[in-house]
């Protein structure tokens, strides 16, 4: 299952590494999560990763594959944040806000998960996404969620590459 969880992690890293500057979390999740822009192997693996995550309170090593995972996905997250503000990856505050929204971001796949497996519920793709987004929100302690000026040198995306080697 390992390599399930961490293909999730990466696909969201992916959407997220897609993000243009000029556009806040909200719209960009709603382009990229939207179901008929996922293809039908993605959608499968979205439902297998939500039943998994529906028992990971009864079952220790697949909760510490799906947490290795999660990690990987905090170290995207760090590149995604540092990039939007122009900062090194390494700062302390980068990574911080990368933990939290991080954490958010999997208490939102548990949850979500376990509403829909164990207690049934359903939730539209908007509901989903809005939920995740504003858990993102919640979460960051930088502001990176909403569009950010543009680079007058251009150079951003080296510069913050460079720095998080």
């Amino acid at each position: 299952m390992a390599p399930l969880f961490s293909r999730s992690s990466l696909q969201f890293a992916c959407h997220l590494r897609d993000w243009p500057t000029d556009r806040a979390l909200e719209p960009h999740l709603q382009i990229c999560l939207a179901p008929e822009n996922q293809s039908a192997q993605d959608i499968a693996d979205g439902i297998l990763v939500a039943r998994l995550l529906a028992v990971l309170p009864g079952e220790p090593d697949l909760r510490a594959s799906w947490l290795l995972a999660c990690h990987e996905g905090e170290v995207h997250m760090r590149d995604v944040i540092a990039f939007r503000l122009d900062r090194s990856a390494n700062e302390f505050e980068i990574r911080l806000c990368a933990a939290l929204v991080s954490a958010a971001v999997r208490i939102v796949d548990e949850t979500i998960s376990l509403a829909a497996i164990v207690h049934g519920q359903v939730l539209s793709a908007e509901e989903v996404i809005e939920r995740l987004a504003n858990a993102i929100r919640t979460a960051s302690t930088l502001p990176f969620c909403d569009p950010v000026p543009p680079d007058p040198f251009g150079d951003r995306r080296t510069m913050v590459t460079e720095a998080s080697r």
